[in-house]
This record gives C-alpha cells, sequence and structure tokens, in this order.
C-alpha cells in the first residue's frame, strides 16, 4: 500500500485545561495538482500530443476508484501531539474518509451549434441475429 500526504498543515491547538476548542478543517481541492502532461505514447512506441480536455483531466486531483487490482482512496485525518509525556495513553486522532467527484473542464463545457445547423431523424432500424 503506498500513501500520500496531498495537503498537511499544522495547526496550534488549545492551551492546557482549555476547554470546548475546535478548528474548522478546510482542503481546496483546487490546489492539489500532478505534474503536467502534453503527450503519452501511441501504439506504435511515438509521441502523441494530448487535447486540452486530456491535459486537464491528467493534472488535477482524481476521483475515488475501486478496481479489482487497485483502490484510490482520500482520507483528512487529524492526528494530535501533546508537550510533554504521553507514553502512558492514547492519543485522539480521527480519519474520515472523503469523497473525490470528477470535474469537467469548464473551459469545455457547453455546446455551441454551428450557424445552420438542422439536425434531422432519419428513422430507425433494429439488428437481429438468426442462428444457423
Amino acid at each position: 500500500m503506498v500513501e500520500r500526504d496531498l495537503v498537511k498543515e499544522n495547526v496550534k491547538g488549545p492551551c492546557a485545561g482549555a476547554g470546548d476548542w475546535s478548528k474548522e478543517m478546510c482542503v481546496n481541492l483546487n490546489e492539489v495538482h500532478m505534474p503536467e502532461l502534453t503527450d503519452k505514447k501511441n501504439k506504435r512506441g511515438g509521441r502523441k500530443p494530448l487535447s486540452l480536455e486530456d491535459q486537464f483531466l491528467a493534472r488535477s486531483l482524481q476521483s475515488a476508484c475501486h478496481a479489482k487490482h487497485f483502490t484510490m482512496d482520500y482520507f483528512l485525518v487529524a492526528e494530535t501531539t501533546y508537550d510533554g509525556c504521553t507514553c502512558c495513553a492514547e492519543l485522539p486522532h480521527s480519519r474520515m474518509p472523503i469523497s473525490i467527484l470528477p470535474v469537467v473542464n469548464p473551459a469545455c463545457f457547453g455546446f455551441q451549434a454551428p450557424e445552420g445547423w438542422n439536425p434531422q431523424h432519419h428513422g430507425s432500424f433494429m439488428c437481429v441475429a438468426h442462428k444457423k
């Protein structure tokens, strides 16, 4: 299993004896990017340029995935440390799964029909397979 910290933030906690302390945790996923990709290998071993949409998707954070040979999950983890000795006590922590949904490049969103565009329905057909 490979684990990687995508975003890490250290926050100063409450003073000793303070009660009812809380901290809102926010993660801006727009700031998490993968390395730039501009091309990929084609079937013949050469290089093929990626479309702008594919570059956008490859660069952005990938959505969670559960496949046969691998899984990709994301968690929001809060861990605590204390000044002084804590060897006899278990420190509080939390690990909350979060879902990352696929995004769409806003520059590629929407369809503008060309001028004079006139779609027509040409009927339908049915394919039937016959056994011999």
